[in-house]
């Protein structure tokens, strides 16, 4: 295992807990789609960072992104409550996702 994107690692797999949670909240009914892949696609890529593939953590950061706007939009349309918070916390997981490959991955070179 390399412990490089460990960070990253665990915050993509406390994103990929969160869709199963926001699944849960909703009764199944809302966005499950979108909570059955986002989980499963952040399950995958953070196994891929675990194993310390250095393309897989600029897939991650792309999807992370990504993962920033779809979350956003889905929180602009649900109404205020537990599904929301999950919703936001997933936006939340994404963001410290991106900011952490951002810092690993372009971060200056060693002298």
């Amino acid at each position: 295992m390399d412990r490089r994107y460990l960070a990253a690692a665990t915050f993509a797999g406390i994103g990929a807990a969160l869709h199963l949670i926001a699944l849960a909240l909703s009764g199944f009914a809302d966005n499950y789609v979108a909570s059955l892949l986002g989980g499963a696609i952040w399950f995958a890529l953070a196994f891929g960072l675990l194993r310390g593939w250095r393309s897989i953590a600029y897939l991650t950061f792309l999807m992370a992104l990504f993962g920033i706007s779809a979350a956003l939009s889905i929180v602009m349309v649900t109404p205020s409550g537990p599904v929301q918070w999950a919703w936001i916390s997933i936006m939340v997981a994404d963001g410290l996702v991106a900011f952490t490959l951002f810092a690993l991955l372009w971060r200056p070179p060693a002298p």
